[in-house]
């Protein structure tokens, strides 16, 4: 539930500054399930470079125009 609580807020405050929210969360959660947390989140909290390819993928399909790719 927190989690949840957590990404309404952020969001929320991305829409408050008409700013892009780039929901990240529930992709991690899903990348713990695969691979150790440690591959993805090198302390926890910092992303590794798979973390950062997870990032980045999440971004491009969050805010590319239709029909770019």
């Amino acid at each position: 539930m927190c989690t949840k609580l957590c990404t309404c807020e952020w969001r929320e405050l991305a829409d408050s500054y008409s700013a892009t929210f780039v929901p990240l969360q529930h992709l991690f959660d899903e990348a713990c399930r695969r691979a150790a947390r440690e591959h993805w989140l090198w302390d926890g909290i910092h992303p590794t470079a798979a973390g950062h390819e997870l990032i980045a993928r999440q971004w491009l399909k969050t805010v590319t125009l239709p029909g770019l790719q």
